[in-house]
């Protein structure tokens, strides 16, 4: 296979342009791709094998194209350059590939099981992991349900609270004022011995007591407004 290797004619040892494919682009970009892809396979690649072949941007249908077109505009017809030495020669490119491929694993082998356990003990672990996250989101859905009840029953009892606060602040300030007109009521009962200043002063507390809270929407403090007013007018 060597032997036939160097026998090969110079088309099939190196990658003129029409061997690649451009995509349409400039030259520039497939020398510099097919530069690297050629750097970093080198190392895998039988020295007899062609370097065109480790281009990124090959392409066989032009490669075979161009090898065609050579070999119709030659002036030779040697065997060297003939389309069956070319097809032998590629062939023989494969076997020496694949022979390099196989020493390549070969050489590798215990680090490749190497890697494929750490991956194994890898992949135990990230079980272990979720099954601890399973765990913890089932822990928390329980303690989110056992703690829905009492929040809510807690959420009930706040609101309850919360009116009845409201309820006993409006029955204490109409009880008040009711103290106060009642005191004022004494004081505007006494006839023609009305005392103006002591009637002034009792109008004054039962007006304050009646308006320092809202008492609106209390039918007992609308009527006491009412007598207040009648109260006023008779002291004028």
């Amino acid at each position: 296979g060597v032997a036939t290797m160097s026998a090969a004619p110079a088309a099939l040892a190196s990658a003129p342009a029409p061997y690649l494919s451009t995509g349409g682009g400039g030259g520039d970009n497939t020398t510099t791709t097919t530069t690297s892809s050629a750097s970093d396979a080198s190392r895998l690649i039988p020295s007899e094998v062609p370097r065109v072949f480790l281009s990124s941007g090959f392409s066989a249908a032009p490669y075979v194209s161009s090898i065609l077109a050579q070999v119709e505009s030659s002036s030779s017809t040697s065997s060297s350059t003939s389309p069956a030495t070319i097809t032998h020669s590629i062939t023989d490119s494969i076997s020496l590939l694949d022979v390099s491929l196989k020493k390549e694993i070969e050489s590798n082998h215990n680090k490749l099981m190497e890697n494929v356990k750490h991956l194994s003990t890898v992949d135990d672990g990230l079980l272990a992991a979720k099954l601890r996250v399973d765990a913890l989101q089932s822990s928390a859905r329980r303690i989110r349900q056992e703690l829905a009840e009492p929040y809510l029953v807690i959420t009930q009892k706040t609101a309850q609270l919360r009116t009845l606060c409201s309820a006993g602040e409006v029955l204490r300030h109409t009880v008040d004022a009711l103290k106060t007109v009642q005191k004022l009521r004494t004081a505007m009962a006494s006839g023609s011995t009305l005392d103006l200043n002591k009637a002034a002063r009792a109008y004054q507390e039962a007006s304050t007591a009646l308006n320092s809270y809202d008492l609106s929407g209390v039918d007992v403090a609308q009527v006491l407004h009412a007598e207040l007013e009648r109260a006023n007018a008779t002291i004028k």
